[in-house]
């Protein structure tokens, strides 16, 4: 069986490569005859997730060139080309998560839905691991209706699916995010050591603050972003019931280069004196996303703009402040987990030009630091129900692609 996965062409955003990486070796624990065909950008990206699943049934799958002089014949080649996939495919898996949302542009909203809108009429279409919306325009909610509704749509939150079903959209399956299941090389106790053994993290205690490169989906003045990224890390290393610790600054995206976390780090670091860069570790190389998760992990908490950094640390049953640009961070993170007393809604140009992002950050680290066992249990108690719904969304796509 043929199954094609798409929106994995970067490896290099763990949380994309956190969800194909499950979905993968879900649905190939399940389909001894599954042969995985990814649309990864490069070789590297393909071997970075044979690596991570440790399967040999993954293919770089090589689309032909279109052919045509115009817009009008090259349309109708790409037509062409779906129905040729649709001989080679059982279905198509589009890996979420918030990309069919008016988050990234309204442009790219409606390219993306209309491509979705050729791919099923020739084979079936699998939304998995979707934040999906919301919409503010009238031609944009009638779009995503009509063209959702010839899919089969996995939500990652129970407030996508209400969105949704008061949208009108019908083929929805409650879900949670992919990436709260186990990476198949998390509990690897050898790549465990080695990564922290490479970062001198093995008998440190410290917090890890992932910064985002999104920065204009918080603020469009990145001297305020920079600045208030630097008072964080200066105000936990002043405090004194902390200071046993250091910080880890850790990218959780590093391509491509126009939203790199690195390059966010970067500046941090120029901004510090040495007192405080002495008590601080980064890490802008590339890492798997498995080894991601066992630093972020090891971590006392962590503090993110990256949702998938937040997912990942609380999968490791550890608490995690989220910075938040959308309603992802509200849907999986807060009703998903019961953790909405650990998100700051961040998108507002006045909290970072006031400085008031560290003030709400120390908040949220006083609330952690006096309830940390309540806030370990909540998450222990939430997971195992949570990993059981994402599994049934696996179970579902596998029972529709026999």
């Amino acid at each position: 069986m043929k199954i094609k996965i798409e929106h994995i062409c970067n490896t290099y955003n763990y949380g994309s490569l956190m969800m194909a990486i499950n979905i993968i070796d879900r649905i190939n624990s399940k389909c001894k005859d599954a042969e995985f065909y990814v649309d990864c950008s490069t070789e590297e990206d393909l071997q970075r997730l044979k690596k991570e699943t440790a399967l040999n049934n993954i293919f770089k799958y090589e689309k032909r060139e279109l052919k045509g002089s115009n817009k009008i014949s090259k349309v109708l080649d790409y037509k062409k080309r779906l129905k040729e996939e649709s001989e080679i495919f059982k279905g198509v898996i589009i890996i979420g998560g918030d990309d069919i949302s008016e988050y990234y542009g309204v442009n790219l909203f409606i390219k993306e839905i209309l491509k979705i809108n050729l791919r099923s009429k020739h084979m079936e279409v699998f939304l998995v691991g979707q934040t999906i919306g919301p919409f503010t325009k009238v031609h944009t909610k009638f779009l995503a209706k009509s063209i959702l509704n010839k899919t089969h749509v996995y939500t990652r939150d129970y407030d996508c699916l209400q969105y949704l079903k008061q949208l009108g959209v019908k083929n929805i399956f409650d879900s949670r995010d992919l990436a709260f299941l186990d990476l198949p090389l998390q509990n690897n106790k050898e790549l465990r050591a080695n990564i922290l053994n490479k970062y001198n993290l093995n008998d440190e205690k410290y917090i890890t603050i992932v910064p985002s490169g999104l920065t204009e989906l918080y603020t469009k003045n990145l001297d305020d972003y920079i600045r208030n990224q630097v008072e964080i890390v200066k105000s936990i290393l002043d405090r004194k019931d902390l200071k046993e610790y250091k910080i880890v600054l850790l990218a959780h995206v590093l391509r491509p280069e126009c939203v790199d976390d690195g390059i966010i780090i970067k500046e941090i670091m120029k901004k510090l004196d040495k007192e405080y860069k002495d008590r601080i570790i980064t890490i802008c190389q590339p890492v798997l996303s498995s080894e991601a998760r066992i630093i972020l992990g090891d971590s006392l908490f962590t503090i993110t703009g990256r949702m998938h950094a937040a997912v990942s640390t609380f999968q490791m049953k550890k608490p995690s402040i989220a910075l938040s640009y959308s309603v992802k961070y509200k849907g999986v993170l807060g009703t998903g987990l019961n953790m909405n007393e650990l998100i700051i809604e961040a998108n507002d140009e006045k909290l970072w030009a006031k400085n008031e992002v560290p003030l709400e950050v120390n908040k949220k680290i006083n609330y952690i630091l006096s309830n940390y066992e309540n806030i370990i249990n909540t998450i222990n108690n939430t997971m195992e129900s949570v990993q059981e719904k994402v599994m049934l969304q696996v179970n579902n796509v596998v029972e529709k692609l026999k």
